[in-house]
């Protein structure tokens, strides 16, 4: 095999995104985050009224990991389990909950490859329940709130999932030494069955 040329062909799917994404939520880095008023409303969180208009931040975090699933149109990341605890200065704390559904592709990045949200198709969100809530809450302005903090939800999940990387080969040479050093490259990325096939070139190291 000559070098620079695509004899290799690595499979990607859900086994190695499904564990990235559990490595993440298990550390514990998609829970306690917060989102102040300000925040928000830089986010397109609509004007609320009272006693929403008292809203001080909310603070999110993911019941469950994320995981990959393929549709006929392609993959999709579910985020499910996204739970909200909104703090009003004057009126009861409350608690809603919903799940996201995101379109997904993998493209090729600084230091790897990276799960990113397709921007060609639209992110489909499940409708919220609630608990906690006085019976003078306003679930319109609830769920105006909690939806408006949902896209800073996401953009902290796909920012704490890790890149798929490319290890360099060390090889060992016959006599026991220390042989040559091998770079891996993408040449190419097409989805097929459920997964992402890279076909993979090689060039010597120095």
């Amino acid at each position: 095999m000559e070098p620079g040329s695509s004899a290799l062909t690595l499979a990607v799917g859900a086994p190695l995104v499904d564990a990235l994404a559990f490595a993440a939520w298990d550390a514990g880095n998609l829970e306690g985050l917060v989102f102040t008023r300000e925040e928000l409303e830089t986010a397109g969180m609509p004007s609320l009224e009272f006693p929403y208009d008292h809203f001080e931040e909310a603070e999110l975090r993911l019941a469950l990991p994320p995981l990959l699933a393929w549709r006929s149109d392609g993959p999709w990341l579910d985020v499910g389990g996204v739970v909200a605890e909104l703090s009003v200065r004057t009126s009861k704390d409350a608690t809603a909950w919903t799940a996201a559904h995101v379109p997904v592709l993998l493209e090729e990045g600084d230091g790897g490859l990276y799960l990113r949200p397709d921007p060609d198709r639209a992110v489909e969100m499940e409708s919220l329940g609630f608990e906690d809530l006085n019976e003078l809450a306003d679930h319109e302005q609830v769920s105006a709130l909690v939806e408006s903090a949902v896209p800073e939800v996401l953009d902290r999940v796909f920012g704490q999932l890790p890149a798929v990387s490319l290890p360099e080969l060390a090889f060992t040479a016959l006599d026991g030494s220390d042989g040559p050093i091998v770079h891996l490259t993408v040449e190419s990325l097409d989805v097929s069955e459920g997964r992402w096939l890279l076909g993979l070139a090689w060039i010597p190291g120095e």
